[in-house]
């Protein structure tokens, strides 16, 4: 009979470790996928670190293959709009949740403004974030890009991604994450 007892618990004790085993698992992978919320601008997005964003573009003066001229625009979500013209790109973004870059001496707001031009890409310091955009802005889908002068944007669903033509720097925006290359 004690040989039994101990059976027993020395089974129970192995299904407790199995069972503690699993849900170690269980965390470990559902803490790797991010938080739950959409990182970018449609719910079937994932949360990445590089917000979906391949390596460095090569510098190129050719804007991406079926880009049309569109200088202001909304993703399709509405959470993100730009503005591009020959000397850069201003984008605006209504709901984040990355951490934006700090702004030393900032007394504003930072995070809700990202710009691109020949020097870079920046996250300036404004007073107050604009409205994302115009109420009738045209609304450049999933897969489609605008190309303005040496700028190009296209539409992803794991956020926007921005370049320049000539240096290939840029950024990905999208609602978790901001990633400049």
């Amino acid at each position: 009979m004690a040989d039994q007892r101990r059976r027993r618990v020395i089974t129970v004790a192995i299904l407790a470790a199995v069972d503690v085993v699993l849900l170690i698992v269980l965390l470990v992978l559902l803490l790797g996928q991010g938080p739950g919320g959409d990182p970018g601008d449609d719910p079937t997005e994932t949360a990445s670190g590089d917000a979906g964003a391949s390596a460095v573009p090569t510098p190129s003066a050719t804007p991406p293959e079926g880009a049309v001229e569109i200088a202001s625009f909304v993703t399709p979500s509405g959470n993100i709009g730009c503005d591009m013209s020959g000397d850069g790109v201003t984008c605006r973004i209504g709901d984040y949740t990355f951490t934006p870059p700090p702004a030393d001496g900032c007394t504003g707001t930072v995070g809700g403004v990202v710009e691109l031009d020949a020097e870079g890409t920046d996250v300036p310091c404004v007073a107050e974030v604009p409205p994302v955009s115009a109420p009738d802005a045209a609304v450049l889908d999933y897969g489609e890009s605008s190309a303005v002068g040496g700028y190009a944007c296209t539409s992803e669903r794991t956020g926007l991604r921005c370049l320049s033509l000539e240096t290939g720097h840029g950024f990905v925006l999208a609602r978790a994450a901001l990633t400049e290359f």
